[in-house]
This record gives C-alpha cells, structure tokens and sequence, in this order.
C-alpha cells in the first residue's frame, strides 16, 4: 500500500483545476459558436455527488435555464434501462439468454439473412442474449441494402404519426421481421433494433405494456417521477427542445434551430405513443438518470431499494462478444471497448479513444447524453447534450476526463 503525500495531493488538485478550467473555456467557445446549446452534468461516488455543472440554455428562444429536472429525449441512453428490464426477468426465471425469440414473437421463428448479395433462411435462430449483445443482424436505417429497407419501417411509423393513426410497439416489431437480416445471428457485431425486439418480448413475458413495466419494476422504486415515453402536459414547460446545426458559409461557426422531425419511427414526445421504443423512446432528468447510473455503480441498490443483484451488474462490466464479433465494431469512439447487454465495456486503456476505467461501462444517445458506471468505484458520470446527430467526441472526452 502506498500513501499520497501532502505535495502529490497538492498537485492533483491543481491538475484537476486546471483540466475544470480548460473545459469551461472549451465549452463557452462551443455555446459561443452555436454548436450546442448547452451542457448539464456531473459525477458521483457512493450516493454523492462529486461534480456537477451547468453551461448554456435549455431553450435559447425562451432563455430557459438548463437544470437538475430538466427533461431531456434520451435516444439511444434508453437502452441501458431496456436492458435492466430483461435482466429483471432474467433473474426471476421468466426469461432466459438462450430462449429463441420466436417463443415469444412467432414471426421471429423463421428470419431470413443477406448472403452476398441473396436472401437466405438464417442458419441459426435469433436468441436473447443475441438481441442483448446487437449480434442478431438486426439493422438501424443505414445506407446499405437492409439499413434502407429498415428506414421503410420508419418512414411508415413516420407516416402513421402525422395521420394521428395508432401503430403499436407489437406491429412495429413484426413489420420489422419481415427484413432481412444483414447476417446469421452471432456471425458479427451490428448496431440496430435489437432493443426494440427486447422490449417487444418484455411485453409479453410480462404481460404488460413495456411503460407500465418500467414504470412498476424501475421508475418508481427508484422515484425517477420524471422520466417515461412522453412528456405530460403539466411538466413540458421542462421539457428542452432538440436542436440542429446549420453550418454557416464561413468557418466553423453554425446556427442552432429546433428540429421538428420524427426520428427513428419517434413522435414529438408530448403524448404517449402507441410505439414504446425501448431503443430509443425514452425522456429523463439529470437527476433522474443519475439515481439509475448510481443504482448500477452500487451494484443494482439505490436508497435501499434492490433492483437487481450484484452478480448481475458484474455481467455489465464484461465483454460479451467473442475476439471475432469485438472485432466488428465499427464505431471508431469506441476503439478499446467491448459490448453486452445493450452497452459499451470498457476493454484496453492503450486503444481507447474515450477515456474510462476499468470495469466501467455505460452508453450514450444520438442527440449527446452520455453515462459511465463504475461498479468498484461506486462511481457514475451523466451529462446531456441535445443536438442532433450529435458526434462531438473530442468534446465529450474533455467533459469524461474532467469529471473522471
């Protein structure tokens, strides 16, 4: 055991100051050439909060205040909470990681899978842990021949929501199976509606609406009050809108503007929607989605309030995926990473490009939250972007390092 010395500590409180300063500086110089908004964050350790700051507006036009209750769209930060659903069934025995999905949604029995450039019949069955660790083949609406056929789903969500008509989670997920796989379940690692397929299975493992399930099983014990598929009226003067970037004719300055498009088969978010997406549906707070991140750093206990065991929030912090599948992850921030359970792991401090820790693990969403867990250290970081698209790493990396 080593002991810090008085003039060492003293210099690690100014190497923190000075990491604190350079991000004030980095994140004025980003608001002030209109590529966000603003930015909410913070870090803490054991049920305290270490850090937490606050750059920006929520709403530029109005001059609303970013805040702790401000209500954020998650996006792609819903899947963490999709996969703490399952476990939940998991763990009391109504679901199992090698069940074929087809037992619960009987057009997922026979799938077919692009095989150059051919359709086939899949060689293997979609299971569980195959839609937990995105290696069904399942895709998002990429440029590539499923990526295409994918967007047609959401074009028809799309088309649905501005004809005020009704189109289920249920319906969404069997149009879904009449895509192609873009290769035989466990062949590779590929991002896409695997958490909209779990969260169909949910619902019918449980027997409920995958909204009243998180409601019942994770929102409530863990009084996350403000968090759900839509924003009720009374609390949507919280509510920050989602921006996007118009680049300007000269340098890298751009203006900000809402954006009032559907996204991902997504409403506007002020009503329920008949489509839950466990993928991507989901809005929250600061300090709500700090009680979760700070129930999976304690172990799957928040406030004395279980949620899952500790052996299971041990299966987070690990690499699903064989050496084969690791090595098809294309997403270049998470270079050094591994994933599971609809989340990155951290995996090789000389190759990553985005800071972490060992045993961390977490996820982010496509308009910029952001969450790190750390089981060892109790530790969880959270903070909250919203643009569109967003893909600001260099940004992100300042903000994690400083609140490391």
């Amino acid at each position: 055991m080593s002991f810090k010395t008085m003039e060492s500590m003293e210099e690690e409180t100014k190497v923190e100051e000075r990491v604190k300063q350079d991000l004030d500086k980095r994140i004025t110089e980003e608001i002030r050439k209109g590529h966000i908004p603003g930015v909410l964050g913070g870090a803490c350790v054991d049920g305290k909060e270490t850090d937490y700051f606050s750059y920006g507006k929520a709403n530029i036009s109005t001059g609303m205040e970013l805040r702790r209750n401000t209500i954020f769209r998650l996006f792609s930060m819903s899947k963490p909470v999709c996969a703490v659903a399952a476990w939940i069934l998991i763990e009391r025995g109504d679901l199992d990681l090698e069940d074929p999905v087809g037992k619960y949604l009987p057009e997922y029995k026979k799938m077919n899978c692009l095989k150059a450039g051919h359709i086939v019949p899949a060689k293997e069955s979609v299971q569980i842990h195959h839609l937990l660790n995105m290696t069904a083949g399942l895709a998002y609406n990429d440029e590539d021949t499923i990526g295409q056929e994918t967007e047609k789903i959401f074009a028809q969500i799309h088309r649905a929501i501005e004809a005020g008509e009704m189109m289920r989670t249920r319906e969404v997920v069997k149009n879904l199976a009449e895509v192609p796989l873009s290769f035989d379940p466990g062949e590779q690692w590929r991002y896409g509606l695997c958490a909209d397929v779990l969260g169909a299975v949910i619902e019918v493992v449980s027997g409920s609406s995958l909204g009243d399930f998180y409601q019942k099983e994770i929102f409530m014990p863990l009084g996350m009050s403000d968090t759900g598929f839509y924003v009720p009226k009374e609390k949507q003067n919280r509510f920050a809108p989602l921006y996007k970037r118009i680049p300007s004719d000269s340098g890298d300055n751009s203006a900000l503007i809402c954006d009032s498009e559907y996204h991902l088969g997504l409403g506007g978010f002020l009503s329920k929607p008949a489509f839950e997406s466990a993928g991507a549906g989901l809005v929250s707070t600061y300090q709500d989605y700090m009680g979760f991140a700070q129930m999976l750093a304690n172990g799957g206990v928040f406030d004395h309030t279980r949620i899952l065991s500790p052996d299971t929030v041990k299966q987070f912090t690990r690499n699903q995926l064989t050496a084969k599948q690791t090595e098809s992850i294309y997403f270049q921030h998470m270079k050094g990473y591994g994933y599971g359970n609809l989340m990155r792991v951290y995996l090789d401090k000389e190759e990553a490009l985005v800071p972490g820790s060992e045993n961390s693990f977490g996820w982010d969403g496509w308009c910029g939250p952001y969450m790190a867990v750390n089981m060892e250290q109790k530790k969880s970081i959270v903070f909250f972007i919203q643009v569109s698209a967003y893909a600001d790493w260099d940004l992100n990396v300042q903000i994690i390092e400083a609140l490391l």
